[in-house]
């Protein structure tokens, strides 16, 4: 092999030694059962993809003082799951690491039908109409907030 080669051979090796490391971590064994032990204690740990880290997001809009799905009235859909599900995003964690969800009674009364593991784990982030794009703020992973905006043809910006 050239010699210029090795250090990259090397780096792409050590890469997927930690890639299999990671990988063999995750594994759930089947000899355990339904036993709660290694990196399954929590589902927060186990990771099904390579790659960074993702913050799901539910966008929402006030109508009628009620919090719906940002999809109401943009999609055919009329199950709130459906709609719940098209008002999702997905944003890489670098950028933010949740929603400066006030816990109001709006907010939990939008969360009574989801799942306990998602009321806990999914935010909701307000958004205002302001023309043709939609804004609200997240929290950004050191704790401050950042504005973002929404829309349908240019998507989540930060």
């Amino acid at each position: 092999m050239p010699a210029g080669l090795l250090p990259t051979l090397l780096k792409v090796r050590n890469g997927q030694g930690a890639e299999r490391g990671l990988a063999a971590a995750g594994t759930l064994r089947l000899i355990d059962g339904y036993a709660r032990c290694g990196p399954w204690l929590s589902e927060d740990q186990i990771f099904t993809r390579l790659g960074e880290a993702t913050t799901r997001l539910r966008l929402a809009v006030i109508r009628e003082g009620t919090v719906v799905p940002w999809a109401v009235g943009r999609a055919e859909a009329r199950d709130p799951r459906r709609l719940w599900a098209l008002s999702e995003v997905s944003v890489r964690g670098m950028y933010i690491s949740g929603a400066p969800e006030p816990l109001t009674h709006a907010i939990e009364v939008a969360k009574r039908d989801w799942p306990s593991w998602e009321r806990d784990r999914v935010p909701i982030v307000l958004l205002e109409p302001s023309e043709q794009i939609w804004r609200g703020h997240v929290r950004a992973p050191n704790g401050s907030l950042r504005q973002i905006t929404y829309s349908p043809l240019r998507g989540l910006t930060i």
